[in-house]
């Protein structure tokens, strides 16, 4: 799945080259080859300018990482690769539900109150993500 996309991408940027009458270096390096540099980098966090036989040079490799970020080759890529799992465990490729989450922050005293939105699970200004677990927990008290 990785190989087809990444030569599909290079035959496009090839042809849109030679459509615009602009001349360049033929490809020299494998494709596979600065993926698995990019996924050493990303599992290891060594970088590619260390001496190693197996992958290619850092500046070709960040080349190509920048352009395949910049073009959202990783996002497409990890949306195929979700789909693959996901129809593998017997469900559908697409996404059907998801759960966000969100923390409350101490907004700026600066900023009108009736402007400022509401955490209606929060009982008191004590629940912000500035205040640590270790002080004194917040008692609210509500009328008899």
């Amino acid at each position: 799945m990785i190989a087809p996309r990444l030569t599909a991408w290079r035959q496009a940027r090839t042809d849109a080259r030679a459509t615009l009458g602009i001349k360049g270096r033929n490809a020299t390096h494998d494709l596979r080859e600065i993926f698995n540099a990019i996924l050493y980098v990303n599992r290891t966090g060594h970088p590619v300018a260390l001496p190693t036989p197996r992958l290619p040079c850092k500046p070709a490799v960040y080349g190509y990482f920048t352009a395949w970020s910049k073009e959202g080759i990783f996002t497409d890529l990890d949306y195929d690769l979700t789909g693959l799992v996901r129809d593998h465990h017997g469900r559908a490729a697409e996404l059907t539900a998801s759960i966000m989450d969100t923390q409350s922050i101490k907004t700026s005293p600066n900023v009108p109150v009736d402007s400022q939105g509401i955490d209606a699970g929060k009982n008191g200004s004590c629940n912000t993500a500035d205040s640590p677990a270790t002080t004194k927990p917040c008692l609210t008290t509500q009328p008899a």
